[in-house]
């Protein structure tokens, strides 16, 4: 059976929830599984790039180029290691394990995304399966394809929401965050809906959680309680709020998974907190499978 990629998409609406984070967390973890995983930043902050330490202006072609302009997507693909080698060769160790992972970059090109889409009468058909004609022009090369998405709910929203197989939600506890995960479930119904009838939603999973606030444990416990309302299910494996994600790739440009650190209690916490999210979300695609299969 020819390879096909599954699609995930790292979707929410509110910014700042460490969305980046878990889809480069995620692709290395992929990766460390020996799957070839390909990242699709749709950010104009391109924040996964930088994760690694890379430059996203010297990026030509990019994701915008492939979704405005018609660039063939392998053309802008740009492989990790080998960025992070020509980068940082002589400064850190590149782990290896990078070497499965590829990144369709973004850079503030995108910030005109939306306003060159809808100023294009040529793509007034079909302005919401953009990232789908590139998708599937890839999906035959990766075992895994993250889509990392920016906090808006316009076109990018509804590329995204099109082109991707299933949606893991990240939450952050605050009171304020759980009006916008509601807003993210009924965008994500409505899609499904009109223009993709087989996505399907992983689960929710909470980041930045401090757990040692009465806030954040009253608002996990009312999520908890929303999504089994809904049928939706959402993770027992939390993302503590914590320092030392940045601190990682500040310092040694990789996610936390990957973090050279050996002695920080705080940072073996962050790992295993990553860790315990993928093995949960393994759990669940090998529970599809037998359903499915």
């Amino acid at each position: 059976m020819a390879k096909k990629a599954k699609v995930t998409a790292i979707f929410n609406n509110k910014g700042g929830i460490l969305k980046s984070n878990l889809t480069a967390n995620m692709a290395a973890l992929y990766a460390q599984q020996g799957k070839k995983v390909l990242m699709i930043d749709m950010d104009s902050q391109a924040n996964i790039p930088q994760i690694f330490g890379l430059d996203a202006d010297e990026f030509n072609p990019n994701n915008y180029n492939v979704l405005v302009e018609g660039e063939h997507p392998k053309r802008a693909i740009v492989n990790v290691f080998d960025e992070m080698k020509k980068e940082h060769g002589e400064i850190i160790e590149v782990p290896t394990v990078l070497k499965s992972v590829d990144i369709l970059p973004s850079n503030d090109d995108m910030v005109m995304f939306e306003f060159d889409v809808l100023m294009n009468k040529a793509f007034h058909e079909n302005y919401f399966k953009l990232l789908r004609g590139a998708v599937r022009e890839l999906q035959g090369i990766y075992d895994y394809i993250l889509i990392d998405s920016p906090p808006n709910m316009g076109i990018y929203a509804g590329n995204i929401l099109t082109a991707a197989d299933s949606v893991l939600i990240p939450f952050h506890p605050e009171t304020l965050s759980k009006r916008s995960l509601m807003k993210t479930l009924q965008a994500v119904d409505k899609f499904r809906v009109a223009y993709n009838p087989s996505l399907e939603i992983i689960g929710i999973a909470a980041t930045k959680v401090k757990m040692n606030t009465k806030s954040h444990k009253k608002n996990l416990k009312e999520a908890y309680d929303y999504a089994e309302s809904k049928g939706i299910h959402m993770f027992k494996s939390y993302i503590p709020e914590t320092i030392k994600g940045a601190d990682a790739v500040d310092e040694e440009c990789v996610p936390a998974v990957l973090s050279s650190v050996k002695f920080s209690k705080e940072m073996r916490g962050l790992k295993n907190a990553y860790q315990g999210l993928f093995e949960e979300i393994l759990a669940l695609e090998k529970e599809g499978a037998k359903v499915h299969g």
